[in-house]
């Protein structure tokens, strides 16, 4: 009986609450918090658009009101300052709002005028504007909420009229019943005290009664409160600003008002931050990828043979092989305490289908041990023009290069078999005890007491051998503990030709990630025929060997093998922790403190 009475009530407050609402109710306890939807016919949005002018920035405006349409609110506002203005020409005058007009009918729903100074700054422009839109201020009222559109140049400039002010009287005295009033003007009236504008009449006539206030001009954005009210200047939406951003108050924006209950509730949006669909579509994702996978831009790595680096000849390449559009590149070299690249800066256009190849010389101040040399940074910027596009297609990144041993693959001089135990090898000659880079729960490796590795690489006629042994405090292990929540092994190889090989990064094709745990097989399709690995716990940590066959690295380079990059990462989970720490031998390809070429092997 109470079950059937609780079903009924549900499904009661279901209908009443949104007559097409129809719950799926199958339990007393239901996958939702409340059926309270915000769906009350009273509240409304609707959307602000500020300054244009005063040396506008073509194109924003005209994508503002695209990004509005994206919205769809019930109508839109405006402060004022729509048209440069600031002419008696007539015909100059009919083409700013010609061009105007034609951006605001593309709007698909009802836009209302506010006069600002650039829109009426003298006798000929206000006749223009009268003939255009009739009246330079009135009012209505939506869902018993009350506009009213003042002028704030009633002339002279920045004056209210006796005529106005008594305009506005009246219309508040016949609406004092309204749920709010909003008040839209161009020039924040309230700053302007001292010139004795009259607004301190309107603060007047506004109390006893709930209101916001909405006014541009200043090109910046700025809350006021007066009289415990919210007035509000907005910043641009296309006009001239120093866009130095949110602490400045400058940034392009549309704002969005909901009108509630219990008054407007309001959000700044970015324009940037409003997108449209297509804003990546296959099309354009064929042409960034290569860019973010920093095989369009491209620094070979810098490989020493000695300890220390004196200098050396590397290449910045840029391809844009993959597109049909051209390529704009700038890109500079941030300043560093030893390396003297030259050039440092570049600016060039690759055309479509075409290649850039740019010597950089890398000097250093002095002789230094490759161990001790940060890494040099070259920022860059890269740019596609598309038709039909009203903003450019943007990519940026840091290319990281770094000074890198020169590593041999030594060859084989003694069968090995892949079982786990290393009596095959005669040591492990690569010792990991600072990893290059921590992940994961970073705080829970306590140095190389709590865990480090090493391992060594060779090879044969049929195989590439990799061997990894850690030496651990706390060794965790057992098939029952959850994935990850215990102690292992990662190897990732690439053996592709370049760049693939050392720009790749993270999962992508061409990358072997080998994820190794004692006691567990891996399970992929993707894993090279004649592949061969084993995991093994020790007292003292884990160990992992691996077999690629050569055959693989062939087939990946088209040729007989010469390179392969190498990244070996150690998972270190000890009981008592939330997550483990992840130890990786060079810093992992999937971040940005990887960098071209790391842990690459030569054929010896």
């Amino acid at each position: 009986m109470y079950r059937i009475l609780f079903l009924f009530i549900l499904a009661l407050c279901a209908t009443t609450t949104h007559a097409q609402f129809t719950p799926d109710i199958t339990a007393d306890t239901n996958p939702w918090t409340h059926l309270s939807f915000k769906n009350n016919p009273d509240e409304f949005q609707f959307v602000i658009v500020t300054d244009h002018t005063g040396g506008h920035r073509p194109g924003v405006f005209k994508r503002a009101i695209r990004r509005i349409n994206l919205l769809q609110p019930e109508f839109v506002m405006c402060v004022g300052d729509l048209i440069e203005g600031g002419t008696e020409d007539k015909v100059q005058l009919d083409k700013e709002w010609t061009e105007m007009e034609g951006f605001i009918n593309t709007l698909e729903m009802p836009f209302f005028y506010v006069p600002g100074n650039h829109d009426i700054s003298n006798s000929v422009m206000l006749e223009v504007w009268k003939k255009k839109f009739g009246r330079s201020y009135y009012h209505f009222i939506y869902k018993n909420v009350l506009f009213i559109q003042m002028d704030s140049e009633d002339p002279p400039a920045t004056n209210i009229s006796d005529e106005q002010i008594a305009y506005v009287q009246n219309v508040l005295e016949k609406h004092k019943d309204v749920r709010w009033t909003l008040v839209f003007l161009h020039k924040p009236m309230w700053v302007y005290e001292s010139k004795k504008t009259l607004w301190d009449r309107v603060d007047t006539l506004l109390q006893g009664r709930p209101y916001t206030v909405f006014a541009g001009h200043h090109h910046t954005y700025q809350l006021h409160t007066r009289y415990d009210r919210q007035y509000f200047t907005l910043a641009t939406t296309g006009g001239s600003s120093s866009l130095l951003g949110i602490a400045a108050g400058a940034f392009d924006h549309v704002t969005w008002v909901t009108m509630t209950q219990d008054g407007p509730r309001m959000a700044n949006l970015m324009l940037d931050g409003i997108l449209e669909p297509d804003v990546r579509t296959e099309y354009t994702k064929s042409l960034t990828d290569p860019l973010f996978q920093r095989q369009g831009i491209w620094t070979g790595p810098l490989f020493v043979k000695q300890p220390t680096f004196s200098g050396d000849q590397t290449t910045l390449t840029v391809r844009n092989t993959h597109a049909d559009q051209p390529l704009k590149i700038s890109a500079s070299f941030e300043i560093h305490e030893n390396f003297r690249p030259v050039p440092r800066t570049f600016d060039l256009i690759v055309p479509p289908g075409e290649t850039r190849e740019l010597p950089v010389a890398i000097g250093i101040s002095h002789k230094t041990e490759h161990k001790n040399l940060t890494p040099l940074l070259l920022a860059w910027h890269a740019q596609y023009d598309l038709p039909n596009r009203d903003t450019p297609l943007i990519v940026e990144g840091k290319n990281r290069m770094v000074v890198e041993p020169l590593l041999r693959v030594p060859k084989n001089k003694r069968p090995i078999v892949v079982d786990g135990h290393l009596e095959d090898w005669k040591n492990l000659t690569i010792q990991v005890d600072k990893p290059a880079q921590v992940r994961q729960n970073a705080t829970s490796w306590d140095g190389p007491k709590d865990c480090q590795f090493s391992f060594d690489i060779t090879s044969d006629d049929q195989y590439f051998y990799v061997a990894v042994r850690t030496v651990d405090d706390r060794v965790v292990q057992g098939k029952d503990l959850l994935d990850r929540n215990k102690d292992g092994i990662t190897i990732m190889l690439n053996a592709q030709a370049d760049p693939n090989r050392s720009q790749n990064q993270g999962n992508a094709s061409g990358n072997l990630i080998l994820f190794l745990y004692p006691g567990e097989s891996l399970v992929s399709d993707n894993l090279p025929k004649g592949l061969q690995t084993a995991c093994v716990a020790t007292p003292t940590g884990v160990v992992a060997e691996i077999a690629v066959p050569i055959s693989y690295l062939d087939a990946q380079q088209n040729a007989p093998w010469h390179h392969v990059r190498l990244n070996i990462s150690v998972y270190d989970y000890d009981e008592g922790r939330a997550r483990g720490a992840q130890l990786f031998w060079r810093p992992d390809w999937t971040t940005g403190q990887s960098y071209a070429g790391s842990g690459t092997f030569v054929r010896q």
